[in-house]
């Protein structure tokens, strides 16, 4: 099966996931919105993934711990300034 979509700048299609895709997720909110779709190569073909159950529960969580650590670097510098 293929998508009826193509890759641009709001459509990004990844065969499996790789934490550093997390910064691809902050890039689409920090502008007007983007769907990264894992699990799809690059002509839009559906390969699936393996344990997509686990990858769901864990996506969420790994996005809220890189945001932590994030701001926590950042309010240490805050703070060093001062």
């Amino acid at each position: 099966m293929i998508l009826n979509k193509q890759e641009n700048q709001n459509i990004e299609f990844k065969e499996s996931w790789r934490d550093e895709y997390i910064k691809w997720i902050c890039d689409f909110a920090n502008a007007k919105g983007g769907k990264l779709y894992i699990g799809v190569d690059d002509s839009g073909k559906i390969v699936g993934i393996d344990n997509s159950s686990k990858l769901l529960e864990d996506i969420p969580n790994k996005i809220k711990d890189t945001s932590l650590e994030f701001f926590s670097r950042r309010n240490w510098f805050s703070k060093k300034r001062r």
